[in-house]
This record gives structure tokens, sequence and C-alpha cells, in this order.
């Protein structure tokens, strides 16, 4: 059994590797760019999200207000804090001796595609923790906005969209509510990110890393991220469900903790797969030599030979 047969195909070809893992699939991308030469993309899931958004929003509320609202808020709104979200997981790379090919966008951030970093695991914690810290500084900026709007009002503060404020208190009222909204959506990312425990998420990598620094064998590191990944992914999407039954403002919510519940558990079981057939160095969390040399359970897997991947994700 190779790699593909669970996360995709995974070369090396000294300097011009690739991962092309089961979300990272150049038939679900599109281009939308460059930035300082390097390739921006979109997922496809993000386009799904929006658009059940928008329709749940129309169908819901039957208002073209508050479903301009919605397109907004998840439209332009999500891609620039989730495109920050990656300029700063890209940026602590760089700084870390990796180097940036490729970036695409999805709903819960994104995937930088990059050179291996100087160091070793504790690397992997910086990177992952990168993501989440862009959401405090956005989060802040925009409640900062805010607080200017309200005049300093944030005695009043409310993440509820009042769709009577919404329809008759004219531009003000909309700039406010989609500040207060921007701001939960950051706090929501940056909890998602962090306690999530699933590739590629901060929260897998931080986990797996943090695991293996502590002297624990590769294998179990899998095994226990990826148990914990398809716990909390099935509790999401029970709860996701029955938020979208609830109705209303909390539809949005529900679904997406549909999508996050949906990918977790398919990250998590691909992780648990590729532990049971034993070719767990292979998945992009383990391909570096710094998880290969001394952290797999027994002398023969920590001698296998290293054909490392020239790319991983982020």
């Amino acid at each position: 059994k190779k790699a593909f047969d669970v996360m995709g195909t995974m070369n090396g070809n000294g300097g011009d590797g690739e991962i092309e893992g089961f979300i990272l699939d150049r038939l679900w991308t599109f281009d939308l760019g460059f930035v300082r030469d390097i390739p921006i993309q979109v997922h496809y899931s993000y386009v799904l999200l929006l658009q059940l958004q928008v329709f749940a929003a129309l169908f819901t509320f039957k208002s073209f207000l508050f479903t301009l609202f919605i397109f907004i808020l998840y439209g332009p709104l999500l891609f620039a804090i989730l495109f920050f979200h990656e300029v700063g997981r890209a940026w602590t790379t760089t700084q870390l001796g990796g180097q940036i090919s490729n970036i695409l966008i999805w709903p819960l951030g994104g995937f930088s595609i990059y050179g291996p970093t100087r160091g070793g695991p504790m690397d992997d914690v910086w990177v992952g923790l990168a993501g989440p810290m862009t959401h405090v500084m956005q989060g802040g900026l925009w409640f900062a906005l805010y607080s200017i709007i309200t005049m300093g009002g944030v005695g009043s503060w409310s993440d509820a969209v009042d769709l009577a404020v919404l329809s008759k208190g004219g531009f003000v009222a909309f700039m406010t509510l989609l500040a207060a909204q921007a701001v939960v959506l950051n706090i929501v990312l940056a909890v998602i990110n962090l306690v999530v425990p699933a590739y590629p998420l901060a929260g897998g990598r931080i986990l797996s890393s943090i695991l293996v620094l502590s002297n624990i064998k590769v294998p179990v590191a899998a095994k226990t991220t990826g148990v914990l990944g398809t716990t909390v992914g099935v509790a999401l999407l029970i709860q996701g469900i029955i938020y979208f039954i609830r109705g209303h403002e909390a539809k949005g919510y529900g679904l997406m903790l549909v999508v996050v519940a949906a990918f977790a558990i398919n990250s998590s079981m691909a992780l648990l797969r590729m532990n049971y057939l034993g070719i767990i160095n292979e998945h992009p969390l383990f391909t570096r030599q710094c998880y290969r040399v001394v952290h797999f359970s027994d002398e023969a897997d920590a001698q296998m030979p290293i054909e490392m991947t020239e790319l991983e994700m982020t």
C-alpha cells in the first residue's frame, strides 16, 4: 500500500517535490493570483460554505439586506481574515528557514506549502501557533473599530444581528454589526484552530509535536491525535446539527461547525488508517527527519530510509 491510497500522492524529486493531500486537490481549487510571486489558490469548499450561508440567510429571513450582510461577512471579510491567518503562518515559516511555495485558502485557514524549517518539532509548534495569533490581532482591530463607531459604547456589546437595527440604522448600524461579527469570527477561528486536534489545523500540529517532544513514539502520538480528532469531530457534528435545527442566527454557526466536523473526522480517520497500515511516516505531519530518527516504535522503523518530501503543508 502507498500513501496516496489514503492521503494523496506524495513525491520528492530534489526540489520540485509536492504533497497533494486529500484536501489539497488541484481538481478542487482555482487560482486567484500571486502575492510576491507566491501563487494564491482558493479551495472550492470556501465557495460552497459561502453559498450555503447565503442560501440559509435568504431562506430563513427572506431579507435582501441581511443576505447582503451575510455575503460580505462570509465572502470578502472572511477571506481577508483567512488570508492574514495564512500570512502569519507563512512569515513564521520563513523566519524558521522554510520557503513558501504556494498558499491555499479554505474555510478554516489555509495551507502554506513550504520547504522544511531548520528546527525540529518545536518549530512545528511555533508555525501552528502563528495562525491563531493573527486572529487575536485581527479581532483586536475589529473591536477597536466597533468601539470607535459606537463612541466607546462597548458596554452595549452584542454579537446578535438585530434585523430591525440592520434595516433602520443605515450604514453606521451595518458597519457596527459587521465589526461585531468580525470579532466573533476571529474568536471562533482561533478557538477551532487551537482546540480541534486534526491536521492541518494548529491543534493537530501542536498536539502531535508536543507528544513527540515528550518522547512519545510517533505511532502512539498519531493514534492519540487521530482518536481525539475523531471524537471532537463527532461532538462538533452533533452540536452543529443542533444549532442548524435551532434556526435563525444559530444556522450560520451550525453550518460552520458541520464543515469543521466533516473535515476533522475525515482528516483524523485518514491519520488513523495510515497509522494502521504502518505508513504513518509518510503522513505530512511526520515526514521530516526529526520525527523519523528516534521516535518510531522499533529500531527497524527508526532505520527506514528517509525519502524526505521537499514540500510540507502547514
